[in-house]
Order: structure tokens, then C-alpha cells, then sequence
């Protein structure tokens, strides 16, 4: 696996409630950001030149520091948080 980055420390963690018929309230109890709290996305060189880009459920920011490394897409698609 290329383009995997491990970090040393504790992973990120987030806790929360559901309630509601459907399970769509949603109650945030505890959310510790830990080594994702200084995290930069970096792009392999072999990833820069991808045709289609999916970005999922990361904050918008870290998503245009993708967005920013990547030559040309024809189709980009992002999930936000």
C-alpha cells in the first residue's frame, strides 16, 4: 500500500449518541482529534496526476490541501463533515 501515512500517538476518536425513530438526532459526547489534530494530507507524486478524485468525510480545508496537490481531474467528488 502506497501513500499511507502512520504517525505515531493516539489515533483519532469520536463518540456520540443517535436517538430518533430513524436514528437521525445526533448527540456529539466526546470528540479527541489527537494526531489528526496536525494532520496535512500528502500525495504520493504517482497520486497527482489521478483522473478521479473522491475525497471523503474529512474537514473542507484538508480537502482543498488534496484538491491543491493534484495536477488536473476530470472529476472530483467530495463528502464533507
Amino acid at each position: 500500500m502506497r501513500g499511507l501515512e502512520v504517525l505515531r500517538g493516539k489515533t483519532f476518536r469520536w463518540t456520540a449518541r443517535y436517538s430518533g425513530v430513524r436514528l437521525e438526532e445526533r448527540e456529539t459526547l466526546d470528540t479527541q482529534l489527537n494526531v489528526f489534530a496536525g494532520f496535512h494530507p500528502a500525495l504520493p507524486p504517482a497520486y497527482r496526476n489521478s483522473r478521479v478524485i473522491f475525497l471523503s468525510n474529512i474537514q473542507p480545508e484538508l480537502q482543498l490541501e488534496v484538491l491543491d496537490q493534484v495536477d488536473k481531474a476530470d472529476f472530483v467528488a467530495c463528502d464533507t463533515i
